[in-house]
């Protein structure tokens, strides 16, 4: 009787085995065909808190090989950003390692609109920002325009932000604005 019950037990362990597997494999297989971005963005849009929303233009590529968004806008209590033709490449296996690795991030534009109305508070520190994984990010923007009760525009950004071992770095290579251009390094801990 012992025997029969541990048979069946290691039966229903090898088919739980088998079909999370087979799961797997299939949503790897799907995450590499054309309009798999656009499925996960827009559900991804459905789990946004109350008061944003998220909208997007002209998706193409696909979840696991990158691709390319025409637009892309987010939106939440007055405060809204748009991307204008975001490229972006990856390599999804790293977060196996827990390392967001991407290889490329270039918009066109960035448009930061806020319509909040000033607060009067003295600003705070930011919170202590602890991630789950180590993150790589090179960014290029092409013109970066922010409107509101302040303004800014800046062009030709080339920035690449890494998250290492509880360490913020930000290395700006190139930034135009206000008729110089400029570089520097921010590290925070």
């Amino acid at each position: 009787l012992l025997a029969a019950v541990l048979f069946q037990l290691v039966w229903l362990l090898e088919l739980v085995l088998v079909l999370g597997a087979a799961l797997l494999l299939a949503f790897w297989l799907w995450s590499g065909t054309k309009g798999s971005l656009a499925t996960v963005i827009e559900e991804a849009a459905a789990f946004l808190p109350a008061g944003q929303t998220l909208e997007v233009q002209e998706v193409k590529g696909s979840l696991r090989g990158g691709g390319q968004i025409g637009q892309l806008r987010w939106q939440a209590d007055g405060l809204s950003v748009t991307a204008r033709d975001l490229r972006f490449d990856w390599q999804p296996l790293e977060l196996l390692r827990r390392h967001l690795s991407v290889t490329e991030l270039t918009l066109t534009q960035l448009v930061v609109d806020d319509q909040r109305t000033p607060s009067t508070d003295a600003p705070a520190p930011p919170p202590e920002i602890v991630l789950p994984l180590d993150i790589d990010l090179p960014l290029v923007v092409g013109a970066f325009k922010l409107t509101g009760a302040s303004t800014l525009e800046a062009s030709n950004l080339v920035a690449h932000y890494r998250y290492l071992t509880q360490q913020h770095q930000l290395q700006v290579d190139r930034i135009d604005l206000a008729q110089g251009r400029y570089q520097g390094r921010v590290n925070l801990q």
